[in-house]
């Protein structure tokens, strides 16, 4: 019947998939895609986007977080691969050559960015909205790099016998340098999704 409630229990997962991924502009559009695409009567797909659409809404959606994940991970390993490839290579073969293997281990290497990446986009990208500039949102990734760098260099110059100084200092500067860079990848990738 025309106007009747429209039974919410058991929903089906179909509308929370759309209001997560689909993102649609506006309720009118939300109604036309619930009535067409799974013939939901009009009067109550009508309903149905009324009542789902702050989800729809949501500034933070599976799209925006994809999309900006890649941007921090696929920044940071184009960085690194510039730095320790061709800039600090010297560096490293100098100070700590004789600890280095012949090939990185790529396993343990694809888990850093995986796993930097979700840091850098959970702790410095999602927390801020388009309000609150650039400028936080970067200081905050260069910190993250600052603390999560530290954290790695310090622990091999408390640890290892002749670890150099100038390797930790380096290290670190890279570190914020390359997490504010990444993040901000990110966060531009965050603001256009939004936006679009």
């Amino acid at each position: 019947m025309a106007g009747a409630p429209v039974e919410m229990r058991g929903q089906p997962n179909w509308i929370s998939f759309f209001c997560v991924a689909a993102r649609p502009k506006a309720v009118p559009q939300c109604t036309h895609w619930l009535a067409h695409r799974h013939a939901v009567p009009a009067a109550s797909a009508s309903q149905l986007a009324r009542r789902f659409w702050p989800r729809c809404n949501r500034r933070t959606t599976m799209t925006r977080i994809l999309f900006s994940y890649a941007a921090i991970a696929l920044s940071m390993l184009a960085l690194d691969a510039i730095w320790l490839g061709l800039i600090a290579r010297p560096l490293y073969a100098a100070g700590i050559g004789h600890l280095m293997a012949e090939q990185p281990n790529w396993w343990a290497a694809g888990l850093f960015y995986l796993v930097y990446a979700a840091g850098l986009l959970h702790f410095t990208v999602m927390p801020f909205d388009a309000s609150a500039g650039w400028r936080g949102p970067l200081l905050t990734a260069a910190a993250f790099g600052f603390v999560a760098y530290a954290t790695y260099d310090l622990s091999n110059l408390a640890t290892l016998r002749a670890w150099p100084w100038s390797i930790t200092l380096a290290d670190i500067a890279w570190g914020s340098l390359a997490s504010a860079v990444a993040a901000g990848a990110g966060r531009w990738v965050w603001l256009r999704q939004a936006a679009g």
